[in-house]
């Protein structure tokens, strides 16, 4: 049987209601107690208003089976009812809308049609079935629950928590024109797409059941995501509202992927697998806050620019072994602060910019590649690193407007490639590169000290390399090409010398040595800077000074070292009247023209006259001294025009062994001083001394010559001395003899 009641009146229920047949209500209908309607397979059908009896919120339950449930009026308009529990496999529809306790479609199949516009329970709703809107849409309960595929042509708006699906098929699509979905409270989504042709707003926090896609104009999340799942939005992104904010994709090989522009309010987003922002280059990605980005050792891709706001925000990025691609400019538009970034393998394909300290790391060994395409311009201290891989700028690199910045470049055994000029606009504050190879093929401009480590360096010809301010340039490799001319300043010191201590130094281009320095490169360094210092004070290989030019004047100060290693000079070593520094194992020097001089050896071969001059013009020999010559000069009255200086022996000289060789000294008014005995070991030929000083010539040992001696000054005597010819020859003291500060004897044979 049926029941049907007349429309114009009204009906009130007092209690349940069941019949085989439809249930029509045709007036407004009051519900006075809990009460439940139930047919067999067939309708239940309200054509007006449904209420609680006054004063009261009374439950509905009805169970239709197969039959459709139609509201046509408002339910609960005036007075609201309880809990509405409704059981339909074929279609429920909504005409107006709905005020109730709570409400509930437990059938899982047929369809619920919300065609009011608004449905407002103070508990729970929940859907069960397929829902459709006929209408733009408000849900407002503690929470909203749909276990099936929700489809519209409508907006959708939930006021409370929302559960889109109980499965990955239960779709979500909002079609029509500008449809927006919005949930105001936190939202658990279990389907695999949720589309809307408007926007997409997830007020609280929400949790991904799927890997999810969701499609609409901009998505907008002010909360937390979390889930072990992968996320896909199809459309412009906000992520988050504050930097508490996080996004957090666990499980397996989650990735995180956005097509459009992409707002980062959060202040960290975590996945399990890869990180792609944008699909195009036209596409932007804007910091609103200091940001952390990290992967599972899986890719991360900018395909659009990376800029911050008006202000600028940090970024830290830590992708393991994963790659890091910039495909559009960083920094171009709003550099970024303080940016710290480790991944396997980086490449920037337009301009990088960055004004807090920053530092780029790459971690695989080998293949931890970076590469910048586009120019690099530095707003602070920048460091990056390689393991053991190459690193290439293929455009310029340079500090911001604000001043000098320092920059650290630390490869391995990588190469570093410069292809376009460095600080050309603004240069570079103190700079250190190490790397297995070390290439400039552009213009250098730097301001602060700079230090270059490489086992291969080289610089381009034509091009400028610049290091000033007083500041130092010290090029360290085992091979070296200088291309042109260094550009420094009087205040700094250029220091060449080889990385690893076993290898040889040439200084001229006749000169054998793996680290080379030939004529032309002479030229290129000398005098550019201070003070020159060739070689190493750990090296252990053989330095050889050997022009193909008649000769050489080097017109700084200059510094040549070792130390176990020798020293051999086969040409003429000239500073004019600037100081000369030479230190190392055993030292062979041909003539010497320097100012002072100071000579420190396990040996010191001198093989031809040595002449210093200036008002300092001092020579001192740390070290024993092996004559190499049938005659040696040492002189500190320069032309011969200047007063002189002082000269000192540390230790014994003696000539070279088996051989006689003669010794002059003129220090004119400066001292002489000997630290230890002459001719021990093998005899002088003849000796002449000459000092004007007060103290003239001080001896510290015994004296021994074939032939005669002559001491034109006074002589001192710091120990009890001997004073011998072998062959007959005379001894010759023009001034006092004296002791110094211990009484001393004086024999003369």
């Amino acid at each position: 049987a049926s029941m049907t009641t007349d429309s114009g009146g009204s009906t009130k229920l007092n209690g349940n209601v069941t019949t085989g047949g439809a249930q029509q209500y045709g007036d407004a209908v009051e519900i006075s107690s809990g009460l439940s309607l139930a047919t067999t397979d067939n309708a239940v059908i309200f054509s007006g208003t449904v209420n609680s009896q006054s004063g009261e919120t009374n439950d509905l339950t009805i169970t239709a089976g197969t039959g459709q449930i139609t509201f046509t009026g408002a339910v609960g308009g005036s007075r609201g009812l309880g809990n509405i529990a409704l059981t339909s496999t074929g279609n429920t529809t909504f005409t107006s809308t709905v005020d109730a306790s709570s409400l509930v479609q437990n059938a899982s199949s047929g369809t619920t049609l919300i065609n009011g516009g608004r449905i407002t329970t103070s508990s729970t709703q929940a859907f069960n079935n397929a829902v459709s809107l006929g209408a733009d849409t408000a849900l407002s309960a503690t929470s909203v629950t749909f276990n099936h595929t929700v489809s519209a042509d409508y907006a959708l708006a939930i006021t409370g928590d929302a559960v889109f699906g109980n499965g990955a098929s239960d779709t979500v699509t909002l079609s029509g024109s500008g449809k927006n979905l919005s949930v105001s409270g936190t939202a658990t989504i279990n389907t695999d797409h949720i589309t809307s042709s408007g926007t997409q707003t997830y007020t609280g926090a929400v949790s991904l059941g799927v890997d999810t896609t969701l499609t609409g104009t901009t998505v907008t999340f002010n909360a937390n995501i979390s889930g072990a799942y992968a996320l896909a939005i199809v459309g412009h992104a906000v992520i988050g509202d504050a930097s508490s904010d996080s996004l957090v994709l666990s499980g397996t090989n989650k990735a995180l992927s956005i097509t459009g522009n992409t707002t980062l309010y959060s202040g960290t987003l975590t996945t399990s697998g890869t990180q792609t922002y944008g699909d195009a280059t036209s596409d932007s990605i804007t910091l609103k806050a200091g940001t952390s980005l990290s992967t599972s050792n899986d890719n991360l891709t900018f395909n659009g620019s990376l800029d911050s706001d008006s202000t600028n925000r940090s970024l830290n990025i830590s992708i393991g072994t994963g790659t890091l691609a910039f495909k559009a400019a960083v920094g171009a538009s709003s550099a970024l602060a303080a940016t710290t970034i480790s991944a396997g393998i980086l490449t920037a394909d337009s301009s990088v910019y960055t004004v807090g300290t920053t530092s780029i790391s790459t971690v695989n060994s080998g293949t931890g590649t970076q590469t910048y395409s586009g120019l690099v311009k530095l707003g602070g201290a920048t460091s990056f690193s390689t393991n053991n891989s190459n690193l290439t700028f293929d455009s310029t690199l340079n500090s911001d407007s604000t001043g000098a910045k320092a920059l650290t470049i630390s490869a391995g055994s990588g190469t570093v490639t410069f292809s376009g000029a460095v600080g050309n606009l603004y240069a570079l504050a103190a700079t250190t590169v190490t790397a297995g190879t070390l290439t400039f093929s552009d213009d250098f401009y730097s301001t602060g000290h700079v230090v270059l480590t490489a086992t291969t360096l080289s610089t381009t010809a034509a091009k400028v390399f610049s290091v000033i301010s007083s500041a130092n340039l010290t090029m360290t490799a085992d091979s070296l090409a200088i291309g042109a001319a260094l550009t420094g300043s009087p205040g700094g010191t250029l220091t060449i010398q080889p990385r690893a201590n076993s290898t040889t130094v040439g200084i001229g281009s006749s000169a054998a040595g793996s680290l080379a320095i030939d004529d032309t490169e002479l030229d290129y360094i000398n005098g550019k800077f201070g003070t020159l210092i060739l070689g190493s004070s750990t090296g252990t290989a053989l330095v050889t000074v050997n022009y193909t030019v008649g000769s050489f004047t080097y017109s700084q100060p200059l510094t040549l070292r070792s130390n176990t290693g020798g020293i051999t000079a086969s040409d003429i070593l000239k500073t004019g009247s600037y100081a000369l520094t030479i230190t190392g194992g055993t030292l062979t020097l041909q003539a010497v023209y320097s100012g002072t001089l100071a000579v420190t050896g396990s040996l010191i071969n001198l093989n031809s006259l040595v002449t210093t001059t200036g008002l300092a013009g001092t020579q001192t020999y740390t070290g024993p001294v092996a004559l190499g010559a049938s005659v040696i000069q040492l002189d500190t009255r320069g032309s011969g025009s200047e007063t002189g200086s002082n000269i000192s022996f540390s230790s014994t000289v003696n000539t070279s062994s088996g051989f006689y060789y003669a010794m002059t000294i003129n220090a004119g008014a400066g001292s002489v001083t000997f630290g230890g005995a002459v001719g021990n070991t093998q005899a002088l030929s003849l000796l002449t001394v000459t000092s004007t000083h007060a103290t003239g010539i001080t001896l510290t040992g015994n004296v021994t010559t074939l032939g005669n001696q002559d001491y034109f000054g006074k002589v001192l005597l710091n120990a009890d001395t001997t004073i011998a010819t072998t062959n007959n020859g005379y001894v010759n003291i023009t001034g006092t003899v004296s002791s110094g500060l211990i009484a001393s004897n004086v024999g003369v044979s």
